[in-house]
């Protein structure tokens, strides 16, 4: 029996998560515009970007750089400030006398 080394076991938790957000989100359980959701697919995709490391496929580094990318892109924004909802962002307009 192979033991898993360091590599190998981050990937499977990666694809773990992949599929347990996946599951959540088609029960119910996590909204897709939920930074929790997005916080698990950014997640997921470090740790598959982790295992190749080990063993190295160009196809699974493009496609995992691009989760990552867009993860980090999604909680940036989050991140950033929005404006106050109380600023008016249209002056009023004159009334006509």
């Amino acid at each position: 029996m192979e033991i898993l080394n360091p590599f190998a076991i981050a990937g499977l938790l990666g694809a773990g998560l992949y599929g347990g957000s996946y599951i959540a989100l088609q029960l119910g359980r996590l909204d897709g515009n939920s930074i929790a959701f997005t916080l698990c697919n950014t997640l997921a995709a470090a740790l598959v970007l982790m295992s190749l490391f080990d063993q190295f496929n160009a196809s699974t580094l493009l496609i995992q750089l691009m989760w990552l990318s867009v993860g980090l892109i999604g909680l940036i924004r989050r991140a950033a400030p929005t404006p106050a909802a109380s600023e008016d962002p249209q002056p009023v307009a004159a009334e006509r006398t």
